[in-house]
């Protein structure tokens, strides 16, 4: 079934790119059209980390080409959300870490459905005692510890127990997030110091995306070659966050800056900007 899909998606993928719609109306079919089809599948079947690196790495190749941008196009920058300056395309490797989060937090915090707090707590418990021998399966505090730690003393791989679990800890651990266990429900701890509660779980998708959002910008900040462009250019109240409604310029390195507010600005600070 994911091989169908991938298949699927890479063939639609390169039919619109290769296509004469203008470049936001590329960008704008994949982001509404083509990626939510994804969606579904990454939550419920977990494809795996390097299924959807794989598939990241074949669905850039076919955007930079149809868009015509430099090969050496920094990736964080198409991760990157439009609010912070980014081309705000989604990624498949992203998106399963968010949903894997957000599904082991919702899990462990069910206040509404008691059962379903109780089998999860009892495969989260059985998967601690087959992997973290040092921990105590029936305390809360050990089964947090185990989610929030890459490893835990005495800890062996278990390559055969691969469950929502050790995924959702690989999970939290890449998105910068910790699930605080409680006696009748949960509490996320995101990397913005944000505390969500069971009546806030919506909010778990928003905030774990924005903690990757602000890893890229970090990472594109750092960046030797691109770093100061990038820099120059995000200064602009609008870098970018018009790139699905075509109303942009297009440069050599970064190609999407709003066309009104940039006829408004003098013309020494544009070239300063840009």
């Amino acid at each position: 079934v994911l091989n169908e899909l991938r298949d699927s998606i890479l063939q639609d993928t390169s039919t619109v790119f290769s296509s004469l719609l203008a470049e936001w109306q590329k960008l704008d079919a994949f982001r509404r059209f083509l990626f939510p089809r994804l969606c579904f599948a990454i939550k419920v079947i977990s494809p795996g980390v390097v299924w959807c690196r794989k598939l990241d790495t074949s669905l850039r190749t076919i955007i930079k080409r149809g868009l015509k941008m430099p090969a050496r196009t920094c990736t964080k920058y198409i991760y990157l959300s439009q609010a912070l300056g980014g081309m705000g395309v989604p990624s498949v490797e992203v998106e399963s870490h968010v949903a894997r989060a957000a599904q082991a937090f919702k899990f462990v915090a069910d206040t509404r459905d008691p059962c379903i707090r109780e089998v999860a707590l009892h495969q989260l418990s059985e998967t601690v005692a087959k992997r973290a021998p040092s921990l105590d399966p029936s305390k809360l505090e050990d089964l947090a510890e185990f989610l929030n730690s890459t490893a835990a003393p005495g800890e062996g791989r278990a390559g055969y127990l691969q469950s929502l679990w050790s995924a959702a800890r690989a999970s939290l651990a890449n998105g910068g997030a910790t699930i605080e266990i409680t006696q009748d429900s949960a509490i996320l701890h995101t990397q913005r110091d944000n505390k969500l509660t069971w009546l806030k779980r919506k909010l778990a998708y928003q905030e774990l995306r924005e903690a990757f959002h602000e890893r890229h910008l970090r990472v594109l900040k750092e960046n030797a070659d691109q770093g100061r462009a990038f820099d120059s250019i995000s200064l602009h109240p609008d870098s970018t966050f018009f790139t699905y409604t075509g109303a942009f310029l297009s440069f050599p390195q970064y190609r999407f800056i709003h066309r009104a507010r940039v006829n408004l600005l003098p013309v020494r600070t544009v070239q300063a900007r840009c």
